[in-house]
């Protein structure tokens, strides 16, 4: 599994931008199968299975932004930016969503949410 982590991204619904990502995580997993056949002998071989994406985005709250639109379930798009010329572009499926509060505040000021891939993924290209 590897982790990759930023501060910039852009989620959609319905082809609708409903808010800029202040922060995300993202893991990239595979299945792996392990077998013994009389051609492995003792030591089992590996076959990879499924691929898939699972991670963590953060919303800024504000007056603007309907919270209520994104629920577990939803549907959406992602962009999660690397950097200006990379960006990982990911149909997903939304599993969990949560407020945090500001720790300064104690109001809620961030929204969460937790999200598997829904179909084949865009990696970034690296020149």
């Amino acid at each position: 599994m590897s982790l990759i982590h930023g501060t910039q991204g852009k989620v959609y619904l319905n082809s609708t931008e409903i808010r800029d990502v202040v922060e995300w995580e993202l893991r990239e997993e595979s299945e792996l199968h392990r077998y013994t056949s009389s051609a492995t002998g003792p030591v089992p071989a590996t076959l990879c299975g499924k691929r898939q994406l699972r991670g963590t985005c953060h919303l800024a709250l504000s007056t603007d932004f309907d919270p209520g639109a994104l629920f577990p379930g939803s549907s959406v798009t992602l962009e999660l930016y690397l950097d200006a010329n990379r960006v990982f572009e990911i149909p997903a499926r939304v599993t969990e969503v949560s407020f945090l509060k500001s720790k300064r505040t104690g109001d809620p000021d961030l929204l969460q949410f937790h999200f598997v891939n829904d179909g084949p993924w865009t990696r970034p290209t690296w020149n």
